[in-house]
């Protein structure tokens, strides 16, 4: 038995449908994140008696993923992250007394 044909037989095509399907979600990633992948197909052979062996066949795949960028923080005094710089004004304050002068002067 040849190796495609060997292919087809086990488990009735299953082994190919599951590559299949395999294949498909490493062509996506692979294409979504624009990074190489792998996908592995392993047959184990393992004699079993004077004219058998058992086979065993394991398809993996190595998938990209999507790299999660940095982010950068302000510290408070208290150590505490925030997205705001603790040493610049806030806009709407300032405006707010940009008005006030204006109204009182």
């Amino acid at each position: 038995m040849r190796f495609l044909k060997y292919l087809q037989d086990y488990r009735r095509g299953g082994v190919v449908r599951v590559a299949d399907s395999k294949f498909a979600k490493l062509i996506s990633a692979c294409k979504d994140t624009q990074k190489p992948g792998k996908l592995v197909l392993t047959v184990t052979v393992k004699p079993k008696g004077f004219k058998q062996v058992d086979t065993v066949v394991d398809i993996t795949i190595k998938a990209p993923e999507q790299d999660i960028p940095s982010a950068t923080f302000f510290l408070t005094e208290k150590n505490e992250l925030t997205l705001d710089d603790p040493e610049q004004t806030d806009i709407e304050d300032e405006l707010a007394k940009q008005r006030a002068k204006s109204i009182a002067g």
